[in-house]
């Protein structure tokens, strides 16, 4: 009864906490949202409401918390997000600028980060009309204005305390990452490379399988009986499908098509690879169903009957998040 008691204390003072630490004067929050925002294929970004100044360790409380199962409780209300897409007038100037500064015709889908680029751009403009709110008397709201703006239309050098000190050191900070973003351009032979690295896959998954003494006969561990490695490297063979290959091909950025029938290969090899071994034994045969199981997604996806792009959403799109972990989109894409 004591501990109870002590819990429900505890409980009833951290409660006042939660309303309160997450109170920041410099949301941009009033971003208009006055642009429809149709679906376009080669990106989407969640515009988040921005957090200035979180101290470190209410940070710190709040990962203790959710890590035991408290975040629920005293997680504030997340806000509503808006999603911004390739068709909206925002994104198409910053397009526009891309594929003139880079001299390609890409725009925004020939950067390595897109998704990153086109958030840095939404914090430069938040940051903008934040030290306008504290320098000026009248504050612009519409984005594509405000992104153009010189320092001079939306700051005044002789206003200066603590809090905008802070701000524009953020935008410093912001304008120099996006320097780097807008040049940082997804090259032709980096394509290559994935490709190559997808080739070399496929070929050492064919060794694993059909002949592994072939890579590690030499070594001793691989002849001792006791480990029984053989059936190990064998296994790793036809599972390389979902870890290498597949993967290798879709760090490439195909669109269309080709990108339909690897979301499908990505989706189905790993089922094939878990129920194959209840059928059989052998890892050729395994290896050989997974390589019939891609090649009938590019059917699938190239003859029409894929009925669309697959939505991620749930589990799926869970996966597809996990997947593209160090390819380079996920770090545009923030929650």
């Amino acid at each position: 009864m004591k501990s109870q008691s002590s819990l429900v204390l505890a409980l009833a003072l951290l409660l006042p906490r939660s309303n309160s630490y997450y109170v920041s004067p410099l949301s941009v929050s009033r971003l208009p949202r006055r642009v429809g925002l149709p679906h376009a294929p080669f990106t989407s970004v969640r515009v988040p409401s921005v957090r200035h100044a979180l101290p470190e360790t209410t940070e710190e409380a709040d990962d203790v918390l959710s890590k035991n199962g408290w975040g629920g409780l005293f997680a504030p209300e997340e806000p509503e997000n808006e999603e911004l897409m390739s068709d909206s007038p925002f994104v198409l100037a910053i397009d526009e600028e891309i594929s003139e500064l880079n001299s390609i015709s890409d725009g925004l889908a020939g950067l390595l980060n897109p998704a990153k680029c086109v958030n840095l751009e939404q914090q430069i403009v938040g940051l903008k009309m934040d030290i306008m709110e504290l320098t000026k008397e009248a504050v612009e709201e519409d984005w594509l204005v405000v992104r153009s703006m010189s320092e001079e239309e939306y700051d005044d050098p002789a206003v200066s305390n603590e809090e905008l000190v802070a701000l524009r050191e953020k935008l410093e900070a912001a304008n120099k990452k996006l320097y780097i973003e807008k040049r940082t351009v997804f090259r032709g032979w980096l394509k290559d490379i994935f490709l190559v690295q997808a080739i070399l896959s496929f070929v050492l998954s064919g060794v694993m399988v059909f002949s592994p003494e072939t890579l590690f006969g030499g070594f001793g561990w691989y002849n001792d009986p006791k480990l029984n490695m053989e059936i190990s490297i064998e296994v790793l063979g036809f599972w390389w499908w979902w870890l290498f290959i597949i993967p290798s091909l879709r760090s490439r950025r195909p669109q269309g098509l080709e990108k339909q029938a690897l979301d499908y290969a990505f989706l189905t090899t790993p089922l094939a690879s878990l129920v194959m071994p209840v059928i059989t034994r052998n890892c050729g045969v395994i290896w050989g169903v997974d390589f019939a199981v891609v090649l009938a997604c590019y059917a699938v996806a190239f003859g029409g009957g894929g009925g669309g792009e697959i939505k991620k959403e749930g589990l799926a799109g869970w996966i597809f998040k996990s997947l593209d972990f160090g390819s380079g989109k996920e770090r545009g894409l923030r929650k």
